[in-house]
């Protein structure tokens, strides 16, 4: 396994390292029993001497997480999945996949973001005042847009065999839709095809186009909630750590995430009208960190923050 070979040559102490790696691997597989991945690190004393090489361990847990229980399969192993397509296939319709339920947060308790307030003095703030987050009419050009997009890569590579329509909301899961996602950022060139092919407005077209030249991939930390935007940590393109304002859709991200920040993500930065947002899906990682790694980020996010943040990709 990648991960279990990445601590072995990266850990000086292979007992250390090995005994770690045990947890790690049910941590992996069963998602139950360990609540954060920083404690495994901090108990068995595995040190990290450099933040590459923590973004590398990172990337390789996500990868084994990505291939036991998913972010994208709402939380379902490939059996419990298998179960559902069955069912599927059986009536011939598409079905909605079922959701985890988020817990609900009374006014008074602690809020989930770990600042240590209460849920009223803090991220309510933002999911009240709904300034995170694109407008209703912003919200439905965006997914008119998208799904018409990922409509038209699904009929040039033929990845699923709904009919993905331009319209929201959509018939089809969005988790089906994530197929046709993956297809899309491996080939951002669809994108001048679908121009191209299609007829659409001027409006879609310039958002399009933006989304083809200006799209930033990869993992993300997210440091903060502020009024206007979570505030996300990445490297630009010259590998220096810079600062970005980021909108929900229809709701904040400090809504959607409820995690202790700050909170490892995965997703696809796009620009939309002035403002950054993501592609619609975001991987999250159960990993808590350690007060020296919180340290570390508190220093980035101070260097970062020099330059200012960033609100827009255009």
């Amino acid at each position: 396994m990648n991960v279990r070979r990445f601590m072995w040559d990266t850990f000086d102490n292979f007992k250390n390292a090995s005994k770690g790696y045990e947890e790690i691997k049910d941590y992996i597989t069963y998602d139950s029993g360990i609540s954060e991945l920083g404690s495994i690190l901090d108990r068995h004393n595995l040190i990290f001497r450099s933040e590459e090489q923590f973004e590398e361990f990172v990337n390789l847990i996500m990868f084994a997480k990505n291939n036991t229980r998913i972010w994208e399969n709402n939380g379902y192993t490939p059996s419990e999945l298998s179960e559902i397509f069955a069912e599927r296939n059986k009536s011939n319709n598409i079905i909605k996949f079922p959701t985890v339920q988020k817990p609900k947060i009374g006014r008074n308790d602690p809020c989930p973001c770990g600042s240590g307030k209460k849920y009223k003095k803090c991220c309510a703030m933002v999911d009240d005042a709904k300034t995170a987050q694109l407008s209703s009419e912003e919200c439905r050009l965006f997914y008119e847009t998208w799904y018409g997009l990922m409509g038209f890569v699904n009929e040039q590579k033929r990845i699923i065999k709904a009919k993905i329509k331009p319209e929201y909301p959509n018939d089809v899961s969005d988790v089906i839709i994530h197929k046709v996602r993956e297809v899309l950022w491996e080939k951002p060139e669809l994108i001048d095809e679908y121009i191209n092919k299609a007829e659409l407005s001027q409006e879609k077209i310039d958002i399009l186009k933006l989304w083809r030249m200006k799209h930033k991939k990869g993992m993300f930390l997210v440091l903060e909630y502020q009024p206007e935007y979570a505030v996300v940590i990445a490297p630009n393109e010259q590998g220096e750590d810079r600062l970005y304002g980021i909108k929900g859709m229809s709701n904040s991200l400090a809504n959607i995430l409820r995690q202790d920040l700050p909170v490892m993500i995965e997703t696809v930065l796009i620009p939309f009208k002035g403002k950054i947002i993501y592609d619609s899906y975001i991987g999250t990682f159960p990993i808590g960190y350690a007060k020296g790694a919180k340290a570390l980020f508190g220093e980035m996010h101070a260097k970062a923050a020099e330059h200012g943040i960033i609100t827009s990709l255009e």
